[in-house]
């Protein structure tokens, strides 16, 4: 995908949701413009004003850097002068920059693209992938059987982990050479992954396990008490990591959290 070309992460974002009824609606409602002309946007026939793009940029909820990188992309295409398009073409390199900066401090990796649609297009990629850290589940028959999958689905899974380069296998033992994982928040995938999970939670909620813990709550509360509960929920994940990055695989946990306003 060219990394100065609006269009095709937006399309890509579009196919990534095509399972959400009217979504193509709801983006051409949060740019506030009818969806035949939004249709011509996406097809290049027009383009996005800055605008529309940021109506965009809020209903997808893009942090302050993809909003910067995404309005800069739809500058660019515009821009109407060679000059202009170097100018911001060189702001887009410096805030892409950025982002990779970022993506760095979260010591993940990227998944690789060849699969990248599979692992996070399914649950069970990512669950049979860490699954593979336990021993008692490197037995690809009895982790088939835990998962409720067939072991043919399984198998070949695993097969496309080993030549992605994310699995191997030594002693006759599976290792994962890789377990930390970035998916930046404006990939189309980021959505398909939520859902992935939350899903599980909710199946989750039939077995009625004591082990599992589900909570859901709606509020209001002040302004200041807002900012205050987020950045402790921010401290509480780090050391959530921290303490799951230096703990032994033993069991296979999900942990999901939203923090929105309604």
């Amino acid at each position: 995908m060219s990394t100065e070309n609006y269009l095709e992460h937006l399309n890509q974002v579009i196919d990534s949701n095509s399972h959400i009824r009217g979504f193509r609606s709801r983006l051409a409602e949060a740019a506030k413009c009818q969806r035949s002309y939004f249709s011509q946007i996406l097809r290049g026939e027009k383009h996005l004003t800055l605008e529309q793009a940021a109506g965009i940029a809020v209903y997808l909820e893009m942090d302050e850097l993809e909003t910067e990188v995404f309005l800069t992309k739809v500058e660019l295409e515009r821009a109407g002068t060679k000059e202009l398009k170097n100018i911001l073409r060189s702001r887009l390199v410096s805030a892409q920059q950025r982002q990779l900066d970022i993506a760095k401090q979260t010591k993940g990796v990227m998944v690789p693209a060849k699969i990248m649609q599979a692992y996070y297009g399914t649950w069970y990629w990512m669950a049979i992938h860490m699954a593979l850290s336990i021993d008692r589940f490197q037995d690809l028959k009895t982790l088939a059987r835990h998962l409720n999958l067939e072991h043919s689905v399984v198998e070949k899974c695993v097969g496309q982990l080993v030549t992605a380069g994310l699995l191997e296998q030594k002693e006759h033992k599976w290792r994962l050479k890789e377990k930390n994982f970035h998916l930046p928040k404006s990939s189309p995938l980021i959505r398909v992954n939520h859902l992935n999970w939350r899903q599980k939670a909710v199946e989750d909620l039939d077995k009625e396990s004591p082990s599992s813990m589900h909570y859901t709550s709606v509020f209001a509360l002040s302004k200041k008490d807002t900012e205050s509960l987020r950045k402790k929920l921010m401290t509480v994940l780090k050391e959530f990591r921290s303490e799951i990055s230096n703990s032994p695989p033993e069991e296979m946990y999900c942990f999901n959290l939203d923090w929105f306003s309604v």
